[in-house]
């Protein structure tokens, strides 16, 4: 029954088009039909749109989509990686409390101050990132200003993030701990 649906609003789908450049075809010649045509075509796209609408809501109330299908994959991947993927925010402190110490992040990238101006000297700073298992977000932290460019073999490695305080924004990355 369901198949038979869609066939039927495909067909009446297609009649509408085939209908709507009919109409289109002789405007020129005749305004009477062009306009007859064409209610035609819209009442036929209608209709034959009908079915496959009704077809694509019963798959999304399924959970049969590809949206669908991939929020359950990027789920899969957060049960298996313990962290969220997708929609993750990278510089949230919403409820990050520092732990007393430090914590281990990886370096993700090194970029410089583009603010300068010409005869300032460029500056070049470590960004690293620490994912926190209790509130399971993403913690982006960055190093102080840096003479002289790190060099790109750092990424990927380890850092330690020393908490001068309870205040998540009073740190320093420590470079000197490059693993």
């Amino acid at each position: 029954m369901k198949n038979r649906n869609l066939v039927f609003g495909g067909i009446v789908l297609a009649a509408g088009a085939v209908c709507a450049i009919a109409g289109i075809c002789v405007s020129a010649d005749n305004t009477q039909l062009y306009i007859l045509l064409e209610v035609i075509a819209a009442a036929l796209i209608l209709l034959g749109i009908t079915p496959l609408v009704r077809a694509y809501q019963n798959r999304k109330d399924r959970g049969e989509t590809g949206t669908d299908r991939f929020h359950a994959y990027a789920d899969r991947l957060k049960d298996y990686y313990g962290q969220a993927v997708g929609n993750q925010p990278s510089d949230s402190r919403n409820g990050f409390v520092p732990p007393n110490g430090w914590v281990l992040a990886e370096i993700v990238g090194i970029t410089r101050n583009l603010r300068g101006s010409g005869n300032e000297r460029v500056e070049y700073y470590v960004i690293c990132r620490y994912y926190d298992g209790v509130t399971r977000t993403n913690q982006t932290f960055t190093s102080k200003a840096l003479k002289d460019y790190p060099g790109k073999e750092i990424i990927g490695k380890k850092v330690k993030v020393i908490f001068h305080s309870k205040n998540p924004e009073d740190y320093t990355v420590d470079l000197d701990s490059i693993q």
